[in-house]
């Protein structure tokens, strides 16, 4: 008598994606909600003008919007989880990565060409 083994590899291999992919999501929107953290000091700053590097760069126009913006994107890269759910997973972790790329850009920005 032989015993078959009931182990199906296929549906191994194809949650390994997946969980890969929700690490991601997960640590993305950990580094995404850091972020926040340090933006809503730099907030406090900007509304009580009370000192802060965040006062001297007298932000205004498009800069002051997308300044403000950026808890309104921290909030919908929380739709990852959806996709996550629906199995959309090449939709998920960019809409979760979002935040942190669109700050480092927004940062190299201000840095080099708007505070000169």
């Amino acid at each position: 008598m032989t015993t078959a083994s009931t182990y199906d590899y296929r549906a191994s291999e194809q949650m390994a994606p997946r969980i890969l992919t929700f690490f991601g999501i997960l640590l993305s929107n950990g580094g995404a909600f850091f972020v926040l953290l340090f933006w809503s000091m730099g907030a406090g700053h900007l509304l009580t003008n009370n000192g802060g590097l965040i006062n001297l760069l007298q932000l205004e126009g498009i800069m002051l919007t997308l300044f403000w913006a950026y808890p309104v994107v921290v909030v919908l890269s929380l739709s990852a989880w959806l996709f996550y759910l629906f199995r959309m997973d090449k939709i998920a972790l960019p809409i979760a990565a979002a935040p942190i790329g669109l700050f480092v850009i927004y940062y190299l920005y201000l840095v080099f060409f708007y505070s000169f």
